[in-house]
């Protein structure tokens, strides 16, 4: 480690150290080759105690540094880029949310962790750290909950109901047991109540659906990562008639409108004007079955 730091101070070690110490963010440091850079941000966070964001110019390098430094620091990850798809979604793609998930929920709880990425990701919006702590809710034997509150709030994060929970967000109701195969576990969990109180947690195969171990307490983490909370609803219904409304008062289109106030998050498509037709009829057809009509 004292070799590391004598050649850190070609780029002023000390004074980065003490910035960060400071608070000082960001700090932007040049000239170092790759294989050195996973080294030294682990040794300047060893000595300062504190959580560190790695950004670099692209995806590829990001990961040549995860794995350089995953093997010599235990909370070091990786956070992937965000897939868009708008059609064909299946359960394997979703493997990409859930492990964005993982590392945001991991970064979140870990002290001294390192967070990677490239520049894009940075880019990408979250949703606020304080809610996704929230939404977070933990189970344990002896717990008292009432079961059709419980559907509720899996239904909330984004969990799919099925007949067998089998894949990562999906649960399964039968009659006192509640399957839930959370969306950063490795194993589902079988969850039996007796009446309105959890009676046993077991951690289950999810093909042979046999028990493996039981545990006392397991956290359920959100099942998307954007999700649309019920408070959050009415704001955005009501915001979307203000901007439909304005058709009323000017001369522009619907297309116009939509166009002109999402440009700049919709850059990557080239819809036509049929197009922005069919994307209205759907979130009418979407608000009128909430019970909204606009």
């Amino acid at each position: 480690m004292d070799i590391l730091q004598k050649g850190l101070l070609a780029f002023q070690y000390k004074d980065i150290v003490n910035d960060v110490k400071d608070g000082v963010s960001p700090i932007f440091i040049n000239g170092l080759v790759e294989e050195a850079i996973g080294l030294s941000v682990k040794t300047i966070q060893d000595e300062t105690d504190t959580s560190s964001i790695i950004i670099t110019y692209d995806e590829a390098r990001a990961r040549r540094i995860y794995e350089d430094l995953k093997n010599s620091h235990a909370n070091v990850y990786y956070l992937k880029k965000r897939e868009m798809l708008f059609y064909n979604v299946s359960d394997s793609s979703l493997e990409t949310e859930y492990s964005r998930i993982q590392t945001l929920m991991s970064v979140l709880k870990d002290k001294n962790s390192i967070l990677i990425m490239d520049v894009k990701t940075l880019d990408e919006e979250l949703i606020s750290q304080d809610i996704y702590k929230s939404l977070s809710f933990s189970l344990k034997t002896n717990q008292v909950v009432n079961i059709d509150d419980l559907i509720t709030s899996l239904t909330e994060l984004g969990y799919k109901r099925a007949s067998i929970a089998s894949n990562k967000g999906e649960f399964a109701l039968r009659g006192s047991i509640v399957d839930i195969f959370d969306s950063i576990s490795e194993m589902p969990f079988r969850i039996e109540f007796f009446s309105d109180e959890i009676d046993s947690i077991r951690i289950f195969d999810k093909d042979t659906q046999k028990t493996i171990a039981t545990t006392e307490e397991i956290t359920i983490n959100p099942a998307r990562e954007i999700l649309i909370l019920d408070e959050y609803k009415k704001s955005i219904i009501n915001n979307l008639r203000k901007d439909f409304d304005k058709t009323k008062d000017t001369n522009k289109s619907s297309y116009s409108l939509m166009n002109e106030k999402f440009k700049e998050h919709l850059y990557i498509f080239r819809w036509e004007q049929k197009a922005w037709r069919w994307v209205w009829k759907i979130l009418k057809l979407s608000l009128t079955r909430d019970g909204v009509t606009i």
